[in-house]
């Protein structure tokens, strides 16, 4: 089996620019630090959503739509992990504002023919997800969805008239707060 040179280089591209993530993911969760300003090398190769994220906050556990720096392909961006106390609360606060749903989204809801509530927020998110497992050997395990995936019209009819969260709170999700996150999707 012979693969073109062009397919090869590209292929150890991604692969490098996703073991570089993940190394540099392992390394601040050790040092205790889980939030991170995007950076990338602002020259003409540089993707535009790339360029607009310059010095944005994100989480790896919340990346963009396309995941963390360095994950998408041929991606040359990397993360600057914030270690300070005040970096951390600056961009926790600018986190906070940018993940919150729309309240006057959530206000202009429709009943469909069917009797589901429709509502023009979204549902769930692309991009890397992690799971933390505790059965046996603790492990954690990362699935990457992307949006093509997530928001095709097979993946949407199987959220009909189930109950799913706007967000999760900060300190879990527990029956006492559970009421008030409920909603029914189209």
């Amino acid at each position: 089996m012979e693969i073109p040179f062009r397919r090869a280089r590209n292929v150890a591209r991604n692969e490098i620019g996703n073991q570089a993530w993940n190394l540099e993911e392992a390394n601040a969760h050790i040092a205790g630090m889980s939030i991170y300003r995007w950076r990338g090398m602002l020259d003409e190769r540089e993707r535009k959503e790339h360029v607009e994220r310059e010095g944005k906050a994100y989480t790896p556990t919340r990346p963009p739509r396309d995941g963390n720096p360095g994950q998408p392909n041929g991606c040359r961006c990397f993360p600057e992990w914030l270690f300070s106390a005040s970096d951390v609360e600056e961009a926790e606060k600018e986190l906070l504002q940018e993940t919150q749903v729309n309240v006057d989204a959530i206000k202009q809801w429709e009943i469909t023919p069917e009797g589901y509530l429709q509502i023009d927020i979204p549902v769930a998110r692309p991009g890397v997800l992690v799971y933390d497992r505790r059965r046996g050997d603790a492990f954690t395990a990362k699935e990457y969805r992307s949006a093509d995936e997530l928001f095709n019209q097979d993946s949407m009819n199987t959220l009909i008239g189930k109950p799913v969260t706007v967000s999760h709170p900060r300190n879990g999700l527990v029956t006492s707060k559970i009421t008030g996150l409920l909603l029914l999707v189209w």
